[in-house]
């Protein structure tokens, strides 16, 4: 991380955006959610629309303008058909993913095809599938990787957000 002005400092802005946007390739056409969390609540949310031809710059704007030292970065791994990040809105899209905290890799079961670790021996698995899913779908499959690979039970919801890789979980 780098120090920015005014106490702020800056996230790993570049292997933020290289996840990002290996996910919104991924994703069916909507709306990635991006969700700044400060002292236990939303401080600002962002949505953006993943077909944009500027996606990276307006990704690296948003991360680089709102992120703050202490707070907690997050990103939607399914896009919502509107700017909301509710389940219900989710739309078809061909990633599964695992909360993965405490498990020993390499994993049971199927290699994922990206594994992020999001705080010391804490994991999220994503295996990219060839065929866009519903989100009830990938809903189910994910909690059947979930059980298979000994993770996180309750995160499997398709609005499901995960900690977003170059910030850093503060409680470790």
């Amino acid at each position: 991380m780098s120090a920015g002005k005014k106490g702020r400092t800056s996230i790993d802005v570049a292997a933020a955006i290289e996840h990002l946007l290996w996910l919104v390739a991924l994703q069916g056409e909507g709306f990635l959610c991006i969700r700044i969390f400060a002292g236990g609540k939303v401080r600002k949310t962002g949505f953006f629309h993943n077909r944009d031809d500027d996606i990276e710059q307006q990704l690296r704007k948003f991360l680089c303008k709102h992120c703050r030292k202490g707070d907690h970065v997050f990103y939607s791994v399914n896009a919502f058909s509107v700017r909301s990040a509710r389940a219900s809105y989710c739309v078809p899209g061909r990633v599964l993913h695992v909360d993965a905290d405490q498990v020993s890799l390499p994993p049971p079961g199927p290699m994922p095809t990206r594994i992020i670790e999001s705080s010391p021996r804490n994991h999220h698995f994503f295996y990219a599938l060839e065929e866009p899913i519903s989100p009830q779908k990938a809903q189910t499959l994910s909690r059947t990787l979930t059980a298979l690979v000994g993770g996180d039970k309750g995160g499997h919801s398709p609005a499901k957000l995960f900690r977003l890789p170059g910030t850093r979980n503060e409680k470790y």
